[in-house]
């Protein structure tokens, strides 16, 4: 068995994660719905129970949360753009690897937030085909939501600004956090939409559907109407000769 398969079995079935929509173009980052609007969905941990609640971030799956992940190897293209977040001794660490790796820290003891500049762009290994949102491929409108350009590159400055707004929970609730450890993930996505995952072969079966259907449904409409011209026809042809017939009388 694959080392990859077997860290896959030991993974927890639930997990600790946020969502945040984005879009750079309107200038705006929104964070994921109320934490209460998961139901249960709360770490045994009392502390960590806490950090949930001041953070709103729920331990659920990703089916839960809408983002499914049918991944199968390490080298597998990554479907969602996402930070990786972990606080330990009063520090908030947040990072994201692609040809670069991306590091932002926040302090919480002296409030003081470190962003990366160090570099402009980190280039994504990011799936192209088999993830949609709202019926849209999600990683077109990544590029339309301006959280990427067509290349797969993010910049580090729309980067800062999300981290800079998730900071804001912590600077708000900075004296009510325990000093726990713990690791989540931030899933940026364009819209407030389930994702949904499509096999290779099948979005390119269903737009094969679609074309055949609408075929169908335009033949069909042409034989309606020819139809439809051939009774009008037939009834001119009636009617004639039924004047025909009068007149004849």
């Amino acid at each position: 068995m694959l080392a990859y398969e077997l860290k896959q079995m030991n993974l927890p079935d639930r997990l600790f994660l946020k969502k945040i929509f984005v879009n750079f173009i309107e200038d705006k980052i929104m964070m994921d719905k109320k934490l209460e609007e998961y139901g249960i969905c709360y770490d045994d941990d009392i502390n960590i129970e806490k950090i949930q609640k001041i953070l709103e971030i729920p331990k659920i799956t990703r089916d839960e949360a809408g983002i499914p992940d049918e991944r199968t190897g390490t080298n597998s293209l990554k479907p969602y753009v996402e930070l990786s977040v972990k606080i330990k001794n009063k520090k908030c660490y947040i990072e994201i690897k692609g040809d670069k790796k991306y590091s932002y820290k926040y302090d919480l003891k002296d409030h003081k937030e470190i962003p990366d500049n160090s570099k402009e762009y980190i280039k994504l290994n990011l799936d192209k085909e088999n993830y949609f949102i709202n019926n849209k491929n999600l990683y077109e409108e990544y590029i339309k939501c301006g959280l990427i350009d067509k290349e797969g590159r993010v910049s580090t400055e729309n980067l800062n600004k999300v981290c800079s707004k998730f900071s804001e929970l912590l600077k708000k609730n900075v004296e009510e956090l325990p000093n726990q450890k713990i690791n989540f993930i931030l899933v940026l996505l364009p819209e407030d939409q389930k994702v949904e995952y499509r096999k290779p072969n099948e979005e390119h079966e269903k737009s094969k559907t679609n074309f055949e259907d609408a075929l169908w449904e335009e033949a069909e409409m042409q034989r309606l109407l020819l139809s439809k011209n051939m009774q009008e026809d037939l009834n001119i042809k009636k009617e004639t000769k039924k004047l025909n017939g009068s007149e004849l009388s």
